[in-house]
């Protein structure tokens, strides 16, 4: 079975990675093109041209998409019967955004993406662990907050009143994290339209992965059942 949901992950994956490459493609990748103009090419831009980065960029998108496909079938296979949903494309549904939600948006929220020549490369590295840590506390702070709601749920807490204290506590424990953490990069000159529409297509491409990954998992879940059923 840990089989089975492996190889649906690895095949929504690879659907979900090609389609969120195409989307960065069309409307991300113009995005990286200005900010390369701003900085004025780059020396990256002098090995690699920038029709081969163009397509990269989507075989990079397909590649991380596969991989992140096949992380997902291993958590739906270790997760599958601690989940409130019915059903398996409820399940799945929900499994892409809560891990939508800790690996990316809300280490977003906090460090959000930069285009290439915004912020101060001298404190790359200390940038880079502060969104690694961020990232590992925000998927944390999201599976406790689910262990905790179904502990309630299992003694019988009210709906309302189990949200309710899961919500507050998740919300508290994230806001002090933020606050402690250093501060995010100052873009300094950076033009702020560049900067903003850059930011907003790598928002979307990422919903766009997760959406089309918890669906498409989900459809091959209840086609699997569906088949099973008439058996």
């Amino acid at each position: 079975m840990l089989r089975t949901y492996l190889g649906r992950g690895v095949a929504a994956g690879l659907l979900a990675g090609l389609i969120a490459g195409v989307f960065a493609y069309f409307f991300g990748e113009p995005h990286v093109g200005r900010a390369l103009a701003l900085e004025g090419g780059g020396a990256f831009n002098e090995v690699v041209s920038r029709p081969v980065q163009k397509l990269g960029l989507i075989v990079a998108v397909t590649l991380y998409g596969t991989s992140v496909g096949a992380i997902f079938g291993l958590v739906f296979a270790a997760g599958r019967d601690r989940m409130a949903a019915s059903d398996d494309w409820g399940r799945s549904l929900r499994l892409s955004a809560a891990l939508f939600a800790g690996l990316f948006f809300l280490p977003f929220l906090k460090y959000p993406a930069d285009p290439p020549g915004a912020g101060d490369p001298s404190n790359i590295g200390v940038r880079t662990v502060a969104y690694l840590v961020t990232v590992a506390v925000c998927v944390s702070a999201v599976f406790v907050a689910w262990s905790v709601g179904r502990v309630l749920r299992e003694q019988g807490t009210g709906r309302a009143a189990r949200q309710a204290v899961v919500g507050a506590g998740f919300v508290a424990v994230l806001a002090g994290f933020f606050l402690a953490m250093p501060p995010a990069t100052n873009p300094g000159n950076f033009p702020g339209d560049v900067l903003w529409d850059f930011r907003i297509s790598t928002l979307a491409t990422q919903a766009l992965l997760w959406a089309t990954l918890g669906a498409a998992f989900g459809l091959l879940c209840e086609r699997a059942n569906g088949r099973k059923a008439s058996f």
